[in-house]
């Protein structure tokens, strides 16, 4: 059986390409349009914030970056074999 590349070696891979960049950059926009829209909502309303609606939106947010940061570098890794990343095929998204 074939080895897989390493996680770094997907990192650097999926680093190159612009649409790992901009799957990032959406996650981030819509995290900070979401967060700015209940801000603003509550704030016309006068209501105050649950603490644990404060805790869960967070770990959602935190939740969305993570898998965009590190879900296709994973992939690639778990579905690429050294063999195959020599040639210049990745697997994996």
């Amino acid at each position: 059986m074939d080895k897989n590349i390493s996680f770094g070696q997907a990192m650097a891979h999926c680093a190159g390409t612009s649409s790992y960049w901009w799957g990032i950059a959406i996650v981030l926009i819509v995290s900070v349009i979401l967060v700015v829209g209940v801000i603003i909502y509550q704030n016309k309303r006068g209501e105050e914030v649950y603490p644990l609606a404060k805790i869960i939106g967070g770990f959602a947010i935190v939740a969305a970056i993570f898998i965009a940061v590190f879900g296709r570098p994973a992939n690639v890794a778990a579905n690429t074999t050294q063999e195959q990343a020599a040639r210049g095929v990745y697997i994996g998204y």
